[in-house]
């Protein structure tokens, strides 16, 4: 398993800030923490689009969501 200091003192809900990257110095919430592969879900932050497919369930279209992070691009506020 990996090991990083700042992957033991995140939490969800801890507030970060960006320190690298398109959306460098923005803040946001911790979502989900994958600690096995040291990355996190960050809420507002890393957004990228996804294309659906029109179903029966929903209208299709384009949204956007998060994708993760690595815990060296944030910093604990």
């Amino acid at each position: 398993m990996k090991s990083n200091k700042l992957s033991k003192n995140l939490r969800v809900g801890d507030s970060v800030i960006l320190i690298s990257g398109k959306d460098k110095r923005k803040i946001g919430l911790v979502k989900k923490i994958d600690r096995s592969n040291l990355r996190l879900l960050v809420e507002g932050i890393s957004m990228s689009k996804k294309h659906i497919k029109k179903t029966s369930q929903n209208n299709g279209g384009i949204i956007e969501e998060e994708t993760w992070l690595s815990f060296s691009k944030v910093k604990k506020k």
